[in-house]
């Protein structure tokens, strides 16, 4: 006689099976959120007088507030020409590493938590693209007379000077961009700097580690650095994209909260 006995391993493959497809699906739409956003973007960029106004208008504003640094910091970095090259490829390149690792570490070791900051990620996208057709602003780089900085890219070594140029695509954008559309005035609130603080908030309790953790922090710094340095932002755009994570942050809570009420009500015994 034959005895069947259960496979004890078998629920377990059925959920690696499912996490592997869910995970997959994730990928999938992400990229599509983001090309949706990137083919968005291209397309409302403001006028040039605008942006050139609106830059002139954050000019004075850094001004008044003593926040005008970038040119101070450009010229401290060009004496270093290792570390201006340094921040063109961090600019170039770490918006299109970090993220998708972020999301991943947080998929595998946090589910719950990997939620809640891809719904951030997603909204950063729309406002950031809401924002770049309301008040497009010129970089430093592009606005000429009193506030015009050197473009780097042009001088010292850039990504945008290898075969990977086509990838990278940021010559002419201020923005993250992995197509060859690109908004050039695309400056306000810095993607680059909003994303680097996601990164490092969304990770921080995952790590242990002392130097992870130094190192997380690091990040965003850089970002800020290498942003005025390569002359792609400005002080303020760089302050505007941590607003950006914190009001992504709020409007994200906000949602969650409202389906986990919708699901409590669904779930609650209807009176007889």
């Amino acid at each position: 006689m034959t005895t069947l006995t259960a496979n004890p391993s078998a629920p377990d493959t059925d959920q690696a099976l499912f996490r592997a497809h869910h995970g997959l699906v994730q990928i999938v739409a992400l990229l599509w959120v983001y090309a949706l956003y990137d083919e968005l973007r291209s397309h409302v960029a403001g006028a040039t007088a605008k942006a050139s106004q609106h830059a002139r208008a954050l000019f004075g504003v850094e001004r008044t507030l003593g926040l005008n640094l970038e040119r101070g910091i450009q010229s401290a970095a060009l004496h270093l020409p290792w570390l201006v090259a340094a921040c063109n490829v961090s600019y170039n390149s770490l918006h299109l590493v970090a993220p998708p690792i972020v999301l991943v570490m947080l998929y595998r070791r946090a589910p719950q938590r990997y939620r809640h900051w891809r719904n951030v990620f997603v909204i950063m996208l729309g406002l950031a693209a809401l924002c770049f057709w309301l008040y497009p602003v010129m970089p430093p780089r592009l606005v000429t007379g009193t506030g015009h900085l050197l473009d780097t890219s042009t001088v010292y070594f850039s990504l945008t000077k290898t075969p990977l140029a086509s990838l990278v695509s940021a010559t002419a954008s201020s923005g993250p961009s992995v197509t060859g559309s690109t908004n050039p005035y695309a400056a306000m609130p810095s993607l680059h700097v909003g994303w680097a603080i996601w990164a490092a908030i969304a990770l921080w309790p995952l790590l242990r580690r002392r130097w992870a953790k130094a190192a997380l922090l690091l990040y965003p710094t850089l970002m800020v650095l290498a942003v005025l340095v390569t002359a792609n932002h400005w002080v303020l755009d760089a302050i505007g994209g941590a607003v950006l994570v914190l009001l992504s942050h709020t409007l994200a809570r906000a949602v969650e909260r409202c389906q986990a009420t919708v699901g409590l009500s669904r779930e609650s015994p209807v009176p007889a």
